[in-house]
This record gives C-alpha cells, structure tokens and sequence, in this order.
C-alpha cells in the first residue's frame, strides 16, 4: 500500500482551505470527504441576517444607513454620544429591558438614529426586531376591529418582538384609539422588560397629556432616559441643509 499524503481540501466556491479538514491520496485514488465550507456558513447566517432586518419594516430610505453615518449638526453631538454610550451597555439594556425616548424637531435624525441603532442589535446579538410607524399604525388600525382576531394577532407581534421602534409616537392624527393601543404595547413591554424606542417630535409634558400619567410613566420605565435633540430645527430632509452638513 502506497504511503499516504495528506493535501488541504480547498472550497470550490471561495478557493480557501476548509477547516480542519484534508482529503488523502490512498493507492492513486482521491478519499474526499464532504465538509461544509465556512463560505457557505458565512453565506447562510448573512442571508439569514438580511431576512431578519428585510423583516423589521424599517423603511427603506434607512436600510443602508449604520451608526457611523450620522450626520453631525449643531446639537445633535451629545445625542449621538448618548445613544453611543447606551449601546456600549447594551447587553445590560437587553436584560433590563431599558430602551430610549429621541426627541427632536421633524428632519433632526431621529429615525436615522434609531434605525441604525435597531439594525446592529438585530445583527450583533441575535435579536428579533421591529420599526413602526404609527403614523402608519393608525391606517392599520382603522382597518381593524376592535377586540377581532386580526387586531390581537396584530398587538402580539408587537408585544412579543425582542426589540420595537414606535416612531412618531404622537402626531396631530393620533386617534383616542390610536393611543389606547399604544399603551397596551407600553404596559406589555414594560412588564416583560423589553427593549422599546420611542422617538417623538413632542415632549414630555405633551406625552403626559395624551397618554396620561400611568402609561407616560411606564414609557418612562421602559426608556429609562431621555434623549433630545436640540438642533435649532435645522431640517436635514431640505436639500439645502442636506447639502451643508454632509459636505
């Protein structure tokens, strides 16, 4: 029996070594065992993340969009510090269930910012994830009834998400049920210690006054502080300041 020589089995697909594996020349035939490549792994969990993150309704304007993109306007430096900070600890933020209020003027960032925010959680730590709108919320609701079927499925995806973005949290077409429906998602989370982040163009007095002061303290308990961005409205959906910060 000839002597055996041991050669490196390379992937067809990515031309590299396979780990820990070789295949063996034995009497002039080719002993190859099938492994599965890095590359293919690597390949599965990267589709995998994008289905997740194609899954979270984050819009599509934001998809592209990381943490290192943001945009550095006058007042906004400490807000981007802060949510930099938070992240830092965000592995005591998963299990505490502490998430964040962004504040700001309409254009400021703040979907931006938490968006990039949302997509490295659900990336870096295995977590499901979901932007609302709700803005677009209420259009949902109206096409549901109350207390239906579809309505409890529908309070459930909310409720039961790793990770939730309520963007817009309060606008001039909020409807009473509207913000009923957003307290019940409050209480929920709240009580089963889940990340939530709000962003509002409102503050929180003006919470208070439409929520009231048992679901204005939940969110409160649930975002643990408060972050606003004081920019002197500069608007970075106009083309014109869009132009001066990005230069």
């Amino acid at each position: 029996m000839n002597s055996i020589e041991k050669k490196p089995l390379k992937c067809l697909k990515c031309g590299k070594p396979y780990r820990d594996k070789s295949f063996r020349y034995l009497d002039g035939f080719k002993i190859i065992p099938i492994p599965d490549c890095h590359c293919s792994k690597e390949k599965e969990t990267k589709k995998a993340q994008e289905d997740k993150l194609k899954n979270t309704g984050i819009p599509k304007s934001f998809q592209s969009g990381a943490m290192r993109d943001w945009v550095d306007m006058p007042g906004s430096e400490s807000c981007k510090k802060m949510i930099i900070n938070y992240y830092s600890e965000i592995e005591n933020n998963l299990v505490s269930g502490k998430g964040l209020m962004i504040i700001g003027s309409t254009g400021v960032g703040k979907t931006k910012m938490v968006s990039a925010l949302l997509k490295r959680i659900i990336k870096n730590h295995n977590k499901t994830g979901l932007f609302v709108s709700v803005p677009t919320m209420e259009l949902e609701l109206s096409s549901k009834k109350e207390g239906s079927k579809e309505m409890r499925c529908y309070l459930k995806k909310m409720t039961d998400v790793d990770v939730l973005v309520l963007d817009d949290i309060v606008n001039d077409e909020n409807s009473s049920w509207c913000n009923k429906f957003i307290s019940m998602i409050v209480w929920s989370r709240e009580e089963d210690k889940k990340v939530t982040f709000f962003t509002s163009t409102k503050g929180v007095a003006i919470l208070k006054n439409v929520f009231g002061d048992q679901t204005i303290g939940r969110i409160l308990s649930l975002t643990g502080r408060n972050i606003e961005i004081n920019t002197s409205k500069v608007d970075m959906r106009d083309p014109i300041n869009k132009e001066k910060y990005l230069k």
